[in-house]
């Protein structure tokens, strides 16, 4: 199995996001530096290294100067762009049933990452496993990734849903 990757589609949309913040030059440029160039971005399916991901991301925050770049993303991230994965997790009856989809499948868009729950005696932490994913721009992929996240819990709890806190944890043991 292909280790700590992320699917095209998701890729191609970061690039799309990146450039309405960036512009299409500085993003062309941490493309080459993260290793990858824009030929991959139109491939129908496939994967990229999730560090790649975190290189470029990183490579256009520095550039801009914008240390909440990955949360910006985040929130503007289209969860639809998951194509039958989004449409899987957003048909469940419930919350708990979508959470659960989308931890059992999340391997079919982030191989080699896994979604985590923590029960407290109050809440319910809700994470990305980081066994082995300590790249560069980590961080930035982890604050979008709480935005995603949102995205999900909004579609079953409605719009106007705001969490009394948010967590960023990595976890680093399974």
């Amino acid at each position: 199995m292909r280790r700590n990757m992320v699917t095209i589609r998701e890729l191609a949309h970061v690039v799309e996001l990146l450039e309405d913040f960036a512009g299409a030059s500085t993003v062309t440029d941490a493309l080459q530096v993260s290793g990858l160039d824009r030929s991959v971005l139109s491939l129908k399916t496939g994967f990229a290294p999730y560090a790649a991901e975190g290189i470029l991301v990183e490579t256009v925050a520095r550039a801009i100067g914008d240390r909440l770049l990955g949360a910006r993303i985040g929130r503007r991230f289209d969860y639809a762009r998951y194509g039958a994965y989004s449409s899987f997790v957003l048909s469940a009856p419930d919350l708990a049933t979508a959470l659960s989809r989308g931890a059992r499948a999340f391997l079919l868009i982030h191989p080699g990452s896994e979604i985590v729950f923590r029960q407290t005696e109050s809440h319910v932490v809700i994470g990305r496993s980081a066994v082995g994913l300590t790249v560069m721009g980590h961080r930035h992929l982890d604050e979008g990734s709480l935005f995603v996240l949102i995205t999900v819990v909004r579609h079953f709890l409605g719009d106007t849903w705001r969490p009394d806190w948010v967590e960023l944890l990595i976890f680093a043991e399974k």
